[in-house]
């Protein structure tokens, strides 16, 4: 086993629900006991696959069912024919087999199962993340840091967590704009409140704006653009149909 990388490319989408499926069909065969998820990667030849293992306590599959859990319409065990249609394991392994993995089963009548994903993963640098749109970009762990970094970095804007340790960011934005070029940067607070009053709190104590989350990569490029008078070159991956030029009868 190798260190889980912190930054890999794939489609995060059908990963997340890959997840909430197994989670969710452990769930319902676990009366007692608990589940485990598990995620690492592993050296295969030349390949460095993530795994990725839902194991629970529950009933279990016999050795029979366990060829048909991922059929279409099929619900085996103990929950047979009570729960859901019998097609969150089937869609599990399209979704897999889309991503170019395998999935894999270990179960136990009366001990519980383990689900084994393997995926192919593309590992990228913090760096490939950061300046994939043009912007250069510099992190703070806290409101404290953020503060220290403002003034040996000046940036041009600052996105601010309202939640943060040591400090958090409602008085390191009142601290940066005490200090010189305070007032000229833009400062835009994040804040997982939905509440108006947090959100007037940040403004007031000087902020330039205020986003909730979740909030949209589109707001966030969005806000970039206001504030800091950026435009955004768009590539036209679009290809025309061979129908495109054909008249229609």
């Amino acid at each position: 086993n190798s260190q889980f990388p912190p930054y890999i490319v794939g489609d995060s989408g059908r990963l997340r629900q890959i997840i909430v499926n197994l989670v969710g069909n452990a769930v319902k065969f676990t009366d007692q006991g608990g589940i485990t998820i598990r995620l690492y990667t592993k050296q295969d030849n030349s390949d460095t696959p993530l795994i990725i293992e839902v194991e629970d306590t529950g009933s279990g599959i016999s050795q029979e069912d366990q060829s048909k859990v991922f059929a279409p319409f099929k619900q085996v065990g103990k929950l047979a024919g009570k729960q859901g249609t019998g097609l969150g394991l089937s869609i599990t392994r399209q979704f897999v087999q889309l991503m170019g993995g395998d999935i894999s089963l270990e179960s136990t009548p009366g001990k519980g199962s383990i689900f084994r994903i393997s995926l192919p993963i593309q590992e990228v640098s913090e760096n490939d993340i950061h300046e994939a749109v043009g912007f250069e970009v510099k992190i703070a762990n806290n409101g404290k840091e953020g503060v220290e970094l403002f003034q040996s970095w000046k940036p041009d804007l600052i996105w601010m967590d309202r939640l943060m340790p040591v400090m958090d960011g409602l008085e390191a934005t009142q601290r940066i704009r005490e200090l010189p070029q305070g007032k000229d940067v833009k400062i835009i607070a994040l804040t997982a409140s939905a509440f108006q009053e947090e959100r007037n709190e940040m403004l007031k104590g000087g902020a330039d704006d205020c986003l909730s989350k979740p909030y949209r990569a589109t707001e966030i490029y969005a806000s970039v653009a206001k504030y800091l008078g950026v435009e955004y070159l768009y590539e036209d991956l679009s290809k025309p149909s061979e129908q495109t030029n054909e008249k229609r009868k």
